[in-house]
C-alpha cells in the first residue's frame, strides 16, 4: 500500500497534472459603480436574461425617483417665486406686481435666475441675462391687485407650471401643462407663499376675491 500523501505519477506520455490555482475575478476599475460591474459580470457569466429582467424592473424605479427629485426642485423654485412676489407686494403698498412685467419686477427678490427654470423642462434660458426665460406663469387675475382683496390667500393661485416658456408669462391659469409636468400633476404657488403639487384629477382652487375699494 502506498504511503499517505502519495500520488501516482501521470501515465507515461500523458499531460502533467494541473496544479495551477484558478484566478480570482479582477476587481472593478476605481470609480466604477458596483451595480454596473455586477451587470457586466452577469452577462459574461451567462446571466444576461436575469440581468435584463432586473434592469426592466429597476430602470422605471430609477426614472420615477429622478422625476421626484425634479419635482422637489420645481416646488422649491415656485415657492421662492411666490415669496418674491409677496416681498414685492410688501414694498409696494401691499399690491401685487403688474402681470405683464411680473418677472422684471420680482427679479431683485430672486437669488438666481435658475429659479425660473423647472428641471423637467428643456429649452428655457437659465443663464444670467436680461432675457432669461421662465417655466412658470403669473396669474393675470391678480394684476396689480391689493392683497387685502384675497381673504383666502392659501387658495389663491399666484404662480404655476406653464407651457408658455417666455419671459413674464402670464394668463388666467390657462397654460398649465396637460397632463401635468410632474407625475400626473403641476406645481402651484399660492398667495400665502406656499407651494404644492396639484394633481390633474383635482379641481383647481378658486380663492375668493373681494370687490375693490377706494
Amino acid at each position: 500500500m502506498p504511503p499517505a500523501g502519495y500520488s501516482a505519477p501521470p501515465p507515461e506520455g500523458g499531460p502533467p497534472p494541473n496544479t495551477y490555482q484558478p484566478y480570482a475575478p479582477a476587481p472593478p476599475p476605481p470609480g466604477t459603480p458596483t451595480w454596473i460591474w455586477w451587470v457586466v459580470g452577469g452577462c459574461v457569466g451567462g446571466g444576461c436574461i436575469v440581468v435584463v429582467l432586473m434592469a426592466a424592473i429597476l430602470f422605471p424605479v430609477f426614472a420615477q425617483a429622478r422625476e421626484k427629485a425634479r419635482e422637489a426642485s420645481c416646488m422649491s423654485n415656485v415657492r421662492q417665486i411666490a415669496l418674491g412676489n409677496l416681498m414685492y407686494a410688501q414694498d409696494y403698498d401691499e399690491r401685487f406686481t403688474m402681470a405683464a412685467t411680473w418677472q422684471d419686477n420680482v427679479d431683485p427678490y430672486i437669488k438666481s435666475p435658475r429659479v425660473y427654470h423647472c428641471p423637467s423642462v428643456v429649452g428655457v434660458a437659465t443663464e444670467p441675462s436680461a432675457v432669461v426665460g421662465t417655466s412658470y406663469a403669473f396669474n393675470s387675475a391678480l394684476d396689480m391687485m391689493k392683497s387685502a382683496r384675497l381673504p383666502e390667500p392659501m387658495n389663491s393661485v399666484l404662480t404655476y407650471d406653464s407651457t408658455t416658456l417666455t419671459r413674464n408669462a402670464n394668463d388666467a391659469v390657462t397654460s398649465l401643462p396637460t397632463p401635468g409636468r410632474h407625475i400626473r400633476g403641476n406645481t402651484i404657488g399660492f398667495a400665502d407663499g406656499h407651494a404644492k403639487l396639484w394633481r390633474d384629477s383635482e379641481p383647481m382652487p378658486q380663492g375668493q376675491i373681494l370687490p375693490d375699494t377706494p
